[in-house]
């Protein structure tokens, strides 16, 4: 999985700091949204060329693997994110879960078959998105729905 890496060290540079306002949750599934950071180089050291609100909405399926649909509401587009596994890097955590984004919604404002990580983590959903096709790297992260 060679788009992995950079995903997760994109988890590294999104923090996983909680506010104190942010509601606890033990778990990725339900509905997440926050903001989309996108860097168009790759190069997550610079300032980010575009943010915008995202939200997510992690389901489990009847085999009890996860599922999502997405939506970029500022595009607009959205879609569905299709399950390929638990991240298999070295430096992955227990449960960190791999899709395949398929925009069906906004196609032709919205890149589709991007790879999407997610990361529970201390009760926030971090999310990181990435393509061979091209260096553009995204990131956020997410806290619970109100």
């Amino acid at each position: 999985m060679r788009f992995a890496l950079p995903l997760l060290a994109v988890f590294v540079l999104a923090g996983c700091s909680r506010t104190p306002e942010t509601p606890e949750r033990d778990s990725m599934y339900g509905a997440w949204e926050g903001e989309g950071r996108q860097w168009n180089s790759g190069d997550r050291a610079m300032e980010p060329d575009g943010r915008w609100p995202m939200r997510v909405e992690v389901l489990r399926t009847r085999s009890g693997e996860p599922a999502a649909l997405i939506d970029y509401p500022s595009f607009p587009c959205s879609g569905r994110l299709e399950y390929l596994g638990e991240s298999t890097e070295a430096d992955a955590r227990p449960g960190d879960a791999v899709f395949r984004e398929i925009i069906t919604s906004g196609e032709e404002v919205c890149y589709s078959g991007g790879t999407v990580l997610l990361r529970f983590d201390r009760g926030l959903l971090l999310y990181a998105w990435a393509t061979d096709e091209a260096p553009t790297v995204a990131s956020g992260r997410l806290a619970p729905a109100e």
